[in-house]
C-alpha cells in the first residue's frame, strides 16, 4: 500500500492494519510472532500474495494483483458466551446504501468456525511443509510452490475475509476502515473506532 504523507504519522494510532506476505511468512515462526504482535497492539493482520520478486524474468507465473487480500480472523480472536468466535480487533460496517438508506451501522463480527478451521489447518499444513523442507536441508517453499496453496486458501474462506482496498465514496466514515470485504461491507478496526 502506498501512502503520500504530508505530515508525520503518529505511532501507533496511525497504523490501521498490517499487511504480510503469504508466500514468505504464512506458517513461519516470524509469521506467528507477527500474529502475536498484531494481537497485542490490536492491529488487524491481512495476508496478500503479491508478485514473485524472486523468480526469473522468464517465469511462467503471471503476476497476481496485490489488491487480493485475506483478513487473518485468528488475530484477536476470543470466544463469546455462546461459544462462538468473535474478533475483538475488527468490526464490519454494513453498507446500507444498497437498501436505499445512507445510515451505516457498526456491528460485531462473528467469525465462522469454518474460517477459523481453514486458517488454522492451512497454517499447520504450510508450517509442516516448511519444517520438512528445512529438515531435508532445502530452502522454504518458493512463490511458485505457494501460489496453488494461496488459491486453495483463498477459495476456502468466506467472503467476509476477502479484503479489497478502500475506494473513493465506498464507505461513509473512513477513519477506521481498513478495506471492503467481498460482500461490499466496510471493514473497520475497533482500535480506530475508540
Amino acid at each position: 500500500m502506498e501512502a503520500n504523507l504530508v505530515g508525520t504519522p503518529i505511532y501507533p494510532t496511525a497504523i490501521k492494519f498490517v499487511l504480510a506476505s503469504y508466500p514468505y511468512l504464512f506458517g513461519t515462526q516470524q509469521g506467528e510472532e507477527l500474529r502475536a504482535w498484531c494481537t497485542e497492539r490490536k492491529w488487524p493482520l491481512v495476508w496478500f500474495l503479491g508478485i514473485d520478486n524472486h523468480g526469473s524474468k522468464n517465469s511462467s507465473i503471471s503476476p497476481v494483483g496485490q489488491n487480493h487480500r485475506i483478513l487473518d480472523a485468528t488475530v484477536g480472536l476470543e470466544k463469546n458466551n455462546q461459544n462462538q468466535y468473535q474478533n475483538q480487533i475488527v468490526t464490519s460496517q454494513i453498507n446500507h446504501s444498497q437498501m436505499n438508506s445512507w445510515n451505516n451501522t457498526i456491528v460485531n463480527v462473528t467469525v465462522s468456525p469454518a474460517d477459523i478451521d481453514t486458517i488454522t489447518s492451512d497454517w499447520e499444513k504450510i508450517s509442516d511443509i516448511r519444517r520438512v523442507r528445512k529438515e531435508k536441508g532445502m530452502s522454504g517453499p518458493s512463490y511458485g510452490d505457494m501460489l496453488p496453496k494461496w488459491k486453495t486458501f483463498s477459495a476456502s474462506v468466506s467472503n467476509f475475509l476477502h479484503l479489497e482496498p478502500l475506494r473513493s465514496r465506498t464507505c461513509v466514515e473512513t477513519t477506521a476502515v481498513i478495506g471492503i470485504n467481498a460482500d461490499g461491507d466496510c471493514v473497520s478496526s475497533r482500535q480506530l473506532l475508540l
